[in-house]
């Protein structure tokens, strides 16, 4: 098991899920919907339960090209406090979370708290990591079969989406969100229509959690960056930030999802941004993910209200 350094890390992240894109296109998302979310064995039942960001699809991706069955995963510690062993010949997968720290710099223009010059304590963080086995590999398989459909839950998506307060118009030709009037603008339900694994009823829902995704972009929610034009790269980006966003909220609410058919002309921009920054994707997941932290907080205060 040799740990990777994190350029090394990332660039192999970004290099198996541009493979992914390349072979599957846009249904390279669909594998991860379907199975839900990565559980943490030492979280089950917890609020946090659930790995988020790129180890989402890290994990997922692992769990489909070995053809593991549970979606638990722990570190080798985890599994011994739980009672578990090891099999044989098996090799963790290596994940990451950012650590914070402090450090000393110096200001470089006047503010309320310091005169350009003076030495001050910055915050930031770096990525560490961790090695995780899926329960498959483990003498705990059986236990944590049961939660192999992770997050999926009958859970009221009108609800859901009523929670966040968005302004949604249910009489339009095609589906958007509009920055400048800041609200949804969506078809139809009744004329949204079956395709593969996904009823019409679930199309219609995992295009409005796509479009829910855009809404967070507003500078008063996540404040992402809404000035591209369609064609642009800064354009094609936010709509990958959205794709993820859909895919997290469908596998958090046991929606199955199929991309959006406008999602095909964004795909060689993405593989493209992917390859000459393989940071890019570790940056849309991990906004993709703060636009889903923050739809869920919206059902928090909802129920603290209530």
């Amino acid at each position: 098991m040799t740990a990777m350094k994190r350029d090394e890390y990332i660039k192999h992240v970004a290099n198996e899920l541009v493979k992914e894109m390349e072979k599957s296109g846009t249904n390279f998302i669909m594998p991860y919907v379907e199975d839900g979310m990565p559980i943490k064995l030492s979280s089950i039942g917890k609020k946090n339960q659930y790995y988020r960001g790129g180890n989402v699809w890290w994990l997922l991706l692992k769990k489909k090209v070995k053809k593991y069955k549970s979606n638990v995963w722990g570190t080798a510690n985890q599994i011994k406090a739980n009672g578990g062993e090891i099999l044989p010949d098996q090799y963790a997968t290596q994940v990451y979370f950012y650590k914070p720290y402090e450090y000393e710099t110096t200001a470089k223009r006047n503010t309320a708290n310091h005169k350009k010059g003076d030495k001050k304590t910055t915050s930031a963080v770096y990525m560490a990591f961790f090695w995780v086995y899926n329960m498959d590999q483990t003498t705990l398989a059986k236990k944590y079969l049961k939660l192999g459909d992770g997050a999926k839950s009958n859970v009221d998506v009108d609800k859901y989406v009523a929670n966040t307060g968005a302004i949604i118009e249910d009489d339009h030709d095609h589906c958007f969100y509009s920055p400048t009037r800041d609200m949804i603008g969506m078809v139809d339900k009744k004329f949204f229509n079956k395709t593969g694994s996904s009823n019409a009823t679930e199309n219609y829902y995992s295009t409005l959690l796509h479009e829910l995704t855009h809404w967070t972009a507003h500078k008063d929610r996540c404040n992402r960056d809404l000035s591209g034009r369609f064609g642009d790269s800064s354009y094609a980006f936010e709509e990958l930030i959205a794709e993820f966003g859909a895919a997290l909220q469908c596998c958090l609410l046991g929606i199955t999802n199929k991309p959006k058919k406008e999602s095909a002309q964004y795909l060689k921009s993405w593989i493209s941004k992917i390859k000459d920054d393989p940071q890019a994707i570790f940056k849309a997941m991990s906004l993709a993910d703060k636009a889903v932290a923050f739809i869920e907080k919206q059902q928090e205060e909802v129920k603290k209200a209530a």
